[in-house]
């Protein structure tokens, strides 16, 4: 019975308080031939895709108020609960592009699985096999996810 009744208030405790699951994707962008490690090219590239996607999925510019270093650009829904966010950034002679939402409900949100497909199609787009998908967990560097 004591079993039954601790088990129970777990699990009453866990269902009231919730717990948040980050959505994220990492796209990352593979150096160009360049010597010079992220090319000011890749960097505008990068810049213009996010815009597009941004405005279709009329998320708003956030960039001036990225705490992440070496930030290209940052993207945000804003006034709401679980905002969409996409961040680019670089490191070393790579360029990293995060799609970040922490849904209030389990699993993948309609809009976040748009802004994927969109995301996907025009990194594909602009820079062929040098782009793709990438474990975010295999990463060390943290990302912004403070800007709610």
């Amino acid at each position: 019975m004591k079993n039954c009744v601790a088990r129970t208030a777990i699990l009453l405790f866990l269902a009231l308080t919730g717990c948040t699951t980050t959505t994220r994707t990492r796209f990352e962008v593979s150096p160009s031939d360049s010597p010079l490690g992220v090319s000011a090219e890749d960097r505008d590239a990068v810049r213009d895709v996010l815009a597009a996607t941004a405005g279709q999925l009329r998320l708003q510019d956030f960039t001036a108020t990225s705490i992440v270093p070496e930030t290209i650009a940052f993207y945000q829904q804003a006034d709401t609960v679980d905002p969409l966010k996409i961040l680019a950034w670089t490191e070393d002679s790579r360029i990293f592009v995060d799609l970040i939402q922490f849904p209030s409900q389990p699993g993948e949100s309609q809009l976040y699985q748009r802004a994927r497909e969109v995301l996907q199609r025009e990194m594909r787009q602009r820079f062929g096999e040098r782009t793709a998908i990438v474990n975010v967990r295999a990463q060390e560097r943290p990302v912004q996810v403070n800007a709610r």
